[in-house]
């Protein structure tokens, strides 16, 4: 079962891959038919909202049952679990003007965000520490269309649309410990893992020409991408001293704790999910989401 599953997500990691390149072939294609007259480079910083998915569930699941579970044993509690809302973004753009009002794009970005996060519950002799640290960095390569319309000699408005493949990589350490009773308990989660799939993005701007060969612009920007299934590799351990080197696909589940509620946790690696676990699924991470860009053009 394994192999098969890992052939279905080799053959389409290639489907994927040879599409992307084919829009990129096109597009360069009908570049040359149009006689491309002028080349611009474009350079762009954002900051914008994003969806998150799996990794939110599984900060707002823990911050819930810590919750019950201080109120539960009258524990004292330090710190706190928040969502992921926001992200940062760079992207960098060759623009080929193959019509008079008409660009095409090709470019990267870079996306990175991360979370170190704790709540530590503690009273009469008793404790429970979770600790949720992780990093994501994302790597798209796009291709995209630019409309530009001018309204005034040094003002312009456009619009742009396009499709990119983005690289996903993460690394995490989730570590869980209860003493709640005698021996204590727990367990911790060292990974790192990949994924990668097709997003779509459109956007609005205006473009202000400052001196001949630079333009400024401000852009608001949308992105539909979700990447899933991710892969890879990580280091489970108990407190007890057992360790397991694991590989495989993200999992999301959620665990029972203390007859109080579910404990969502994030591991990776082709293990048996215990009968009492829910949600029980492949872990996701969702990119879309809009933001605001600033950025230069300089006209080459």
């Amino acid at each position: 079962v394994l192999n098969k599953n890992v052939k279905k997500g080799v053959g389409k990691m290639k489907r994927t891959l040879r599409l992307f390149f084919a829009v990129i072939a096109a597009t360069i294609f009908f570049s040359g038919m149009g006689q491309a007259q002028k080349f611009s480079l474009l350079v762009s910083d954002g900051y914008g909202t994003v969806k998150v998915g799996d990794y939110n569930s599984l900060l707002t699941g823990a911050e819930r049952i810590l919750s019950l579970l201080a109120q539960e044993y009258s524990l004292t509690k330090a710190g706190s679990f928040k969502k992921i809302n926001m992200r940062y973004e760079f992207d960098g753009e060759f623009l080929v003007q193959v019509k008079k009002h008409f660009s095409i794009g090709f470019g990267a970005g870079y996306t990175q965000r991360d979370t170190n996060q704790g709540v530590d519950l503690t009273g009469a002799g008793q404790y429970i520490t979770y600790t949720l640290n992780s990093r994501f960095v994302f790597f798209p390569i796009k291709v995209s269309g630019h409309f530009f319309y001018s309204i005034f000699p040094t003002l312009n408005v456009y619009i742009n649309g396009g499709v990119g493949y983005y690289f996903g990589r993460a690394t995490y350490t989730h570590t869980y410990e209860q003493g709640l009773m005698s021996p204590a308990i727990g367990s911790s989660h060292d990974g790192e893992i990949k994924s990668g799939d097709i997003g779509f993005h459109s956007g609005v701007g205006l473009k202000f020409k400052v001196i001949p060969r630079v333009s400024l612009f401000i852009e608001g920007r949308a992105l539909l991408c979700r990447l899933r299934p991710w892969k890879g590799n990580e280091l489970y351990t108990e407190l007890s001293g057992f360790s397991e080197n694991r590989s495989g696909k993200a999992w999301y589940y959620e665990l029972p704790v203390n007859g109080v509620g579910y404990l969502p946790e994030i591991a990776t690696g082709e293990f048996p999910v215990p009968v009492s676990a829910k949600n029980v699924r492949e872990f996701s991470f969702d990119l879309t989401g809009s933001s605001i860009r600033l950025g230069i053009i300089v006209h080459l």
